[in-house]
């Protein structure tokens, strides 16, 4: 069975992960090429989970290289739809990761995912999946690339009851760096996520007067103004292995989950566990499950990412919904 248009929708920077930095070791057995981007592991997570191929598309700024190529095949073999804007001139989007036992470093190069265009949105493909979408979904890095592309996804959410608009806060510069734009997102936000660094960095920037309780702070973000007051925000907060604060609902419920200890020995790269977690939790939305439920579904997701090295998933998912 073919899913003929998405369920979810990302939005962001494709980029291709380099387990290894410099090019005079790509011949190296360990070298590993890995499709990747935040938004981009989200929604192959949610693919992952969702099992039907095309459940999940997405859109991006992508070169018309042999790393293009290569990302768009990986990514196809998983069952994602690809709808990339081509940018003429500029180099696939890359990132070189360094992994020493469990850490890591990452060197990126955005490329042509800097460069997408904010028409590529009123595309008939783009416009036919929004309009099919779900959930629309993006990372907060493209505030840098198309804020315009955003708000005009945004909208095409804002008053639909069937459709609904997420995003993720993505990084601590992002909140420090441009407040001002992500207050411009958060009214049209249903779903917003983030990490226990991110949260507490924007309590601060706003000038909450907590800034170190997530239960309150995730509270906080729920009340905050909507375009449309009918549906409800759900606001989730990860901090690695620790407790997952997850808020919702009004009067708003706060609840908090443990996450399973995972055993050192199993752990091979946290890249992008916080991504996969995002997109096993929409997948479990747009099945139909509860916000409790889904978050269970994100942490199994990403149980699975992080045994692998890079963001990567087996072909077949073991847990159904």
């Amino acid at each position: 069975m073919t899913a003929s248009l998405p369920l979810i929708l990302g939005v962001g920077n494709p980029l291709m992960e380099f387990i290894i930095i410099f090019k005079e070791i790509e011949l190296l057995k360990n070298f590993k090429v890995v499709p990747g981007g935040s938004s981009l592991n989200t929604t192959r997570a949610a693919q992952f989970v969702l099992h039907v191929p095309k459940s999940v598309a997405f859109t991006g700024g992508a070169a018309n290289n042999q790393f293009g190529a290569r990302q768009r095949a990986l990514v196809e073999e998983e069952g994602l739809d690809v709808m990339y804007d081509i940018v003429p001139g500029q180099p696939m989007g890359t990132c070189a990761t360094l992994i020493t036992d469990d850490n890591r470093c990452l060197i990126a190069n955005l490329g042509a995912a800097e460069h997408y265009h904010t028409s590529h949105v009123f595309t008939p493909q783009l416009e036919a999946a929004s309009k099919a979408a779900r959930i629309i979904y993006c990372e907060t890095y493209f505030v840098t690339v198309s804020m315009e592309s955003l708000l005009i996804l945004a909208h095409r959410c804002l008053f639909d009851p069937t459709k609904q608009f997420a995003f993720n806060l993505s990084a601590k510069w992002v909140v420090d760096g441009h407040l001002t734009e992500l207050q411009e997102l958060i009214p049209y936000a249903d779903y917003i996520f983030g990490n226990e660094v991110e949260a507490r960095t924007f309590a601060e920037q706003i000038g909450w007067e907590e800034k170190q309780d997530l239960q309150i702070i995730a509270q906080k973000l729920v009340e905050l103004p909507k375009l449309n007051p009918q549906k409800t925000r759900v606001v989730v907060i990860t901090q690695g292995p620790l407790e997952i604060t997850l808020a919702y609902g009004n009067p708003v419920v706060v609840r908090a989950f443990d996450v399973p200890p995972i055993p050192k020995s199993e752990i091979k790269d946290t890249d992008g566990c916080g991504d996969s977690f995002v997109g096993g939790f929409l997948a479990a939305v747009v099945r139909g499950k509860n916000y409790e439920d889904a978050v269970q579904v994100g942490i199994q997701t990403a149980a699975v990412v992080i045994r692998q090295e890079g963001c990567q998933f087996p072909k077949q998912c073991d847990f159904t919904l």
